[in-house]
């Protein structure tokens, strides 16, 4: 079973335009503290890679990632469980991290009510951390998916206040559309916390793109 604090810290949610601050601690000293503050000792992680197809080499890049992230040595890795379907879920997980890749592709499993349902057991456990990468940082918010922006700003899963796009910098952020946004781009992230979604803060070297609101 993953493993859940007793001292009820608030659950946290990181968003990162991609995968580098998973691999590249000096680029983001604050968050390996907070994550080594957030899990002093053994957990199991959840992974969703629907987005991606559920591609095996994004699987194994994701184990690496929280590795890495944890500080844990290769011969004690971290136990992560593949989510593939709403028909095999594992008991709530502290860590979970949603892929990049297709947003439509990866919110046809997320939207799925079992596993909308359990996403937010996990987000609900004492201490949890569910990263977002790239369309997964969309699928925690609202947005434009990129691939169809002719439908406008989406309702994902809602659980910040904003409206969120990924490493569009060099295109001027047309998919921030919608006020209060967020722009995140490559090798930055926003990590909040849910007893206080107005505070985003952010990381990595390059900095958010606010827009509107109190964001």
């Amino acid at each position: 079973m993953s493993a859940v604090r007793s001292d009820a810290m608030p659950g946290a949610l990181l968003l990162l335009a991609d995968s580098q601050l998973l691999f590249r601690g000096d680029a983001a000293p604050q968050l390996q503290q907070w994550i080594s503050a957030r899990f002093p000792r053994g957990l199991e992680a959840a992974y969703l890679g629907a987005a991606n197809g559920n591609d095996p080499v994004f699987f194994e890049l994701a184990c690496a990632g929280i590795n890495r992230l944890l500080r844990l040595p290769s011969q004690r890795p971290c136990p992560t469980h593949w989510v593939r379907d709403s028909n095999a879920l594992p008991p709530p997980c502290a860590l979970v991290l949603l892929a990049g890749g297709s947003v439509a592709q990866g919110w046809h499993l997320i939207s799925q009510p079992p596993v909308r349902a359990w996403l937010q057991r996990c987000r609900d456990l004492s201490g949890s951390l569910v990263i977002g990468i790239s369309a997964g940082a969309i699928h925690l918010a609202n947005g434009v998916d990129p691939e169809q922006p002719g439908l406008g700003s989406q309702s994902f899963l809602g659980w910040l206040p904003y409206h969120v796009a990924v490493h569009e910098e060099s295109t001027g952020w047309p998919s921030l559309v919608a006020e209060p946004g967020i722009g995140i781009p490559f090798g930055s992230g926003a990590w909040i916390e849910s007893d206080n979604l107005e505070h985003v803060c952010a990381l990595g070297r390059a900095p958010l793109v606010r827009r509107g609101g109190s964001c």
